[in-house]
Formats: C-alpha cells, structure tokens, sequence
C-alpha cells in the first residue's frame, strides 16, 4: 500500500505507518480477517499519529479516535477567497469527511464481529470484494489524512521558526509563509516566538529579504500584532542563547514606545542577568558604538522605568575612559 510521507513527520511515527501499511499488503487473499484486523490497525495508527503531531492529546478509543482525527485535519483546509463555488465545494468535502467516520463504525465492528485479534473460533465468511472494499476504504482514509497533516505540519508556526534557522529565503517568501500559518490569528506566546525568530535572522543573521518582510514594516505600521513586536523587541536585544547584544536601533526605537509598561518591564527582566558577549567586551569600538545607541533608547521607555534600562542596558556597554 503507497502513502507518501509528510515532510514534517517524526520519524518513528512515519516508521510506525510503514509497518502498518506493509501488513495490510501482505495479507493473504484468504485470510480477510487479517486483512480487515490490518485496516482498522493501520487507519487507528494514522489518527493517532495524526493527533500527536498536531496537537499531543489524550488518545480517544476508535472510532472517536477517526472523528477528532477528521475534525482537526477538516480545519486545515487551504485558504480560499469565499467564493460562492468555495462554499459548495467545501459543504461537499464536509460531507464526504463526515462519511469517513461513519464507515470508522463499520470497519470497527467488523474488526470486532470478524477481523483478527480475538481469537475467532471460525473464520469469517466474507466476499473477496467486501474485502477490497475495507482494503478501499483505509487507503483512502490514510491518504487523505496524511496529505491533510502534511499541510497542518507546514502551516504550524513551529515549522516556520525552523525555517527560519536554515532554509534559504528569497523575497517574498516570510510574508506568504506568515500568511500560511495564520499569523494575526496566532496565541501571545506563538506570535513572540516568531518575533523573535524573524529579530535573530533578519538582524544578527543578516538575511535581507527576511528583514524587508519582517523588520522593516514594523518602523513605519504600528499595526502589527503587538506580541510579534515583542518578541523583535526581545530578539533585538538578545541573542538566541540569552546574551545581551542590542542590534537594530531604529527597529527598536519604533517597537519600543508602542510596548505596555507590563511588556516593557517583561523586556528588562529577561535581559537583567544577561552578560554581554565576551568578544563584544573585547571590541571597544564596538562597546562605545553600542552604548550610544541604547543610551539613545532611553527616551523610548517608560519614565518609571529608565533606570532600570540605565543599568541593565545602557551600563554594561560603558567604556571608561
């Protein structure tokens, strides 16, 4: 049985399916029990799968187990302009997802009444073709489902933050994957976690075309989501490791007046024990360079806060004369 692998898949959950998938192929033709036992293995282990990737839930029984599989891989479903055709097709897809998890009932209680795994003391009376049809529906079923979680897996922010500590980009190319994970839609921390990852590639790596899409805006449109811009804020002050390395000054001096005193204070206290980076210490060009720059910043805090800044921020860069 073919299924083609999701690009994001743990390997151990992909080597799972293979087994899977192989024993419903090596099924003999007069051993439908074990065909049918095989199926309902192989479609249990796809949902399983499919829920651990996605979300890491309790595991429900089958067939409950099909009915959240379909529910979550139904929600990933590719944008679309809302167009009245869009609607029908999407009223039809429902339809046909929603027959997936009938025939999860079916395939259960014939796995239960004939399949193997229970010891039957006679053996099933089935039609070839009423065994192709179960071999039918879990093909379906799993490739369908596979597909669906190769899309979820791409549009999860998680993805996208990998992305951005190795793949290549070209121009363009972090708006449409920001656009792909539902970014105005993502939860605080998510939206940080991004932030943060776009500040250390667009800024420390100095990957241009990440900068245009993903720093550059935020100096002229404040109407980016608010947690995003705290996490360029944290991502501009601080290295991946926690080193306190101050990069970027007018992203900042944009993002900084538009954080909460909360925020703001958030900020100071994840860069108040950061040391700065030994050979940064090293470099007095580029300590005096730096401790111009932030010292600049001050005014860009909260008054009931810029001593604070003064003596985690601004000081750690003073070279004495």
């Amino acid at each position: 049985m073919l299924l083609l692998r999701p690009q994001h898949i743990n390997e151990q959950h992909w080597e799972s399916i293979q087994l899977h998938a192989a024993r419903v192929a090596n099924q003999i033709a007069e051993d439908a029990g074990g065909l049918i036992g095989a199926c309902k293995e192989l479609v249990e282990c796809v949902a399983k799968v499919v829920l651990l990737e996605a979300t890491s839930p309790e595991l429900e029984e089958f067939p409950k187990l099909i009915k959240k599989a379909c529910t979550l891989l139904a929600g990933a479903t590719p944008a679309t302009d809302g167009d009245e055709l869009v609607s029908t097709l999407a009223k039809g897809l429902a339809i046909l997802v929603g027959s997936y998890e009938t025939a999860a009932q079916g395939l259960s209680e014939l796995r239960n009444e004939h399949g193997s795994g229970h010891g039957q003391p006679l053996l099933p009376n089935i039609a070839s073709e009423d065994a192709e049809l179960v071999r039918a529906y879990a093909h379906a079923w799993c490739t369908w489902a596979l597909a669906r979680l190769d899309r979820l897996l791409t549009n999860s922010v998680s993805v996208l933050i990998e992305e951005l500590t190795g793949t290549t980009f070209r121009a363009g190319l972090l708006r449409r994957r920001m656009r792909e994970v539902g970014f105005e839609t993502l939860g605080f921390e998510e939206q940080e976690r991004l932030g943060f990852a776009v500040a250390e590639r667009g800024a420390r790596r100095e990957t241009f075309v990440v900068a245009i899409d993903g720093l550059d805006p935020l100096e002229q449109e404040s109407t980016w989501p608010i947690a995003y811009q705290y996490g360029v804020a944290k991502g501009l002050l601080l290295t991946a490791d926690g080193r306190l390395f101050p990069t970027r000054a007018r992203t900042l001096a944009a993002v900084l007046p538009r954080l909460s005193v909360e925020l703001q204070t958030r900020l100071l206290e994840d860069a108040e024990w950061a040391g700065v980076p030994s050979d940064v210490r090293r470099d007095e060009e580029r300590m005096l360079q730096i401790w111009s720059e932030v010292s600049g910043l001050t005014p860009c805090i909260d008054e009931s806060l810029r001593s604070i800044w003064e003596a985690d921020i601004v000081r750690p860069f003073f070279v004495p004369f």
